[in-house]
């Protein structure tokens, strides 16, 4: 049997220990520090030796590969006796991936991985590839995998559909400031602002912030597209525009009370080469607003 050492004990150390022994590997875990405690129930739970406060020599260097922490520095002394003894080096997502068939975004970089990973998930959401985010927060694949296996794909994620020459993207699944803003931010680096028209409706769950939340996104929206027709669609969203209106005057900003009152005109706004974009939380039935298939 195959010995294999793994440094470091957090969310993927450990879950990279998991995954090895469940593919034959005689598996021993080393960390410096002290490992958290439900961290040490899972090694326990599978049977795998470990150890804290510090890293036994002996019991490393007589593994045939090492999985190393990315928050271990190749300086240190006992990653420099593992280079010196010649025992190859890997990370956990490289040993992970030897197991995994799935295309992978790799985010790296010393300032902007978190926010950029949340940026890429709003696309990763739109096909279903929430794994990206959990494998990026460092979560274990075989957790990952449970979850995927009872995962039930909702409609309205970014879905794509074309009506007599216009496009539809429906982004409208769910909606919270930060899935808006992101969303905006993904949409501005590609769509034309004279051809895009947003759709934007109420996000609910908000309280006492409700109205302050949504007037930011709206200022967000008209700055990142200026050019563009903005359709407000809610009762919140009605309150957001008049609170607005006392301040300037937002020509490009058309607002609705409910979803119903908005059909014709949002349809009748999709003439061929635009672009829509609908965001908004699921009670707002945003499927309403795009043209019956045929009709």
């Amino acid at each position: 049997m195959k010995k294999i050492a793994i440094l470091g004990a957090a969310e993927s150390g450990v879950g990279a220990a998991i995954l090895a022994q469940k593919q034959g590997y005689d598996v021993f875990v080393s960390d410096m520090g002290i490992i958290k405690p439900h961290y040490k129930d899972m090694l326990n739970e599978h049977g795998i030796n470990w150890e804290e406060g510090q890293h036994s020599s002996e019991k490393i260097l007589d593994a045939s590969e090492i999985i190393k922490s990315p928050g271990i520095p190749e300086t240190a002394p006992m990653v420099q006796k593992i280079l010196e003894k010649g025992i190859g080096v890997i990370s956990e997502i490289e040993f992970a991936g030897r197991y995994d068939s799935a295309k992978k975004v790799c985010i790296t970089g010393s300032n902007g991985k978190t926010t950029t990973t949340e940026l890429t998930t709003v696309l990763f959401q739109a096909a279903g590839e929430a794994a990206a985010m959990a494998l990026a927060f460092g979560i274990p694949l075989e957790v990952i995998a449970r979850g995927l296996e009872k995962t039930v794909l909702p409609g309205m994620r970014m879905r794509k559909t074309e009506h007599n020459g216009a496009v539809w993207l429906n982004d409208a699944y769910n909606a919270n400031p930060d899935s808006m803003k992101a969303s905006l931010t993904w949409l501005s680096g590609f769509a034309d602002s004279k051809e895009t028209i947003l759709v934007l409706g109420d996000m609910g769950e908000l309280g006492k912030n409700a109205l302050r939340e949504h007037i930011k996104v709206l200022e967000f929206a008209c700055e990142r597209f200026p050019l563009s027709k903005i359709i407000c669609v809610g009762k919140m969203m009605q309150q957001t525009y008049d609170v607005m209106e006392l301040v300037s005057n937002k020509e490009n900003v058309t607002v609705f009370a409910s979803t119903d009152e908005a059909v014709s005109y949002v349809r009748e706004s999709a003439v061929p080469g635009k672009l829509l974009f609908l965001k908004a939380s699921n009670f707002m039935q945003f499927t309403k607003l795009e043209p019956v298939a045929g009709a």
